[in-house]
């Protein structure tokens, strides 16, 4: 008997078991790359949460302040309203009682934006076009816009999606004006609705690096005269429809924004 070749391997039978092994190996590592996902997608769910969680907190403290503030305001308001009559024709004091009746119209814009931010958003959605609503917006901001010379591109092509119309146009007045403001004299916008999305992009600076990780945090603002609220609220709107909103800066310049239901 040839025990040599007795013993000799089924090659077989070996193939067959680097074949079972090979499968094992290659399940397992899909099976890595599944918890690797997941534990990515958990850990985005949780910032999200983390970061619902301290806005809706914030919320409510902005809206509380809001409105400790808004009854002393209007007696303010009032009283110099007054004490402007009675003093109209001392031009001098005409002039510093406006600069003050000013200050207090820009407290009160601070003080509505507030409140916005404060009040929770429930959406009354119904299928419409894009394009009036964005063109509502492009007509509110008609000054700005003729005073700079900002050239405006409007493509919407029929683009639609479920949304409450009088919240979005609040969110396009909100990023067209940021938009008119950045660009120079001259300048272009460009929006585009396809689908169930929306694109704003302009020629302007873009966003410094520092502001654009943190832009839709609440009184954050690159302008003198923001309230830092404008984004925050734009961006709550947005998710209570289910959707995101995205910005970045362009390869040649500029900032786009892009809203998504």
């Amino acid at each position: 008997m040839d025990v040599a070749k007795e013993a000799a391997p089924d090659i077989g039978e070996l193939a067959r078991l680097m074949e079972t092994f090979n499968q094992a190996t290659e399940r397992l590592g899909q099976s890595y790359q599944k918890i690797g996902e997941l534990q990515k997608e958990i850990a985005e769910k949780d910032r999200q949460l983390a970061r619902k969680t301290r806005l809706e907190m914030l919320g409510r403290m902005a809206a509380n302040l809001a409105h400790e503030i808004r009854n002393p305001l209007g007696g303010i308001q009032l009283y110099a309203a007054m004490l402007r009559r009675d003093l109209e024709k001392d031009a001098d004091k005409v002039r510093v009682l406006d600069r003050i009746l000013g200050a207090i119209g820009g407290l009160d814009s601070l003080v509505e934006d507030m409140l916005a931010f404060g009040r929770d958003v429930e959406p009354r959605k119904r299928r419409q076009p894009f394009a009036p609503l964005v063109e509502e917006a492009l007509d509110l901001l008609r000054g700005p816009i003729g005073e700079k010379g900002v050239q405006v591109d409007l493509r919407a092509d029929g683009a639609e999606a479920e949304m409450d119309g009088d919240m979005m146009r609040r969110v396009f007045l909100n990023i067209a004006g940021n938009a008119v403001q950045a660009v120079g004299p001259g300048g272009r916008l460009s929006i585009e609705a396809a689908g169930r999305a929306v694109r704003f992009a302009d020629d302007g600076p873009g966003i410094p690096p520092e502001i654009l990780e943190k832009l839709f945090t609440p009184f954050l603002t690159g302008r003198a005269k923001g309230t830092g609220l404008g984004l925050a609220i734009a961006h709550k709107i947005v998710e209570a429809h289910g959707g995101t909103i995205e910005a970045k800066n362009g390869p040649a310049g500029g900032a786009t924004f892009t809203i998504t239901l």
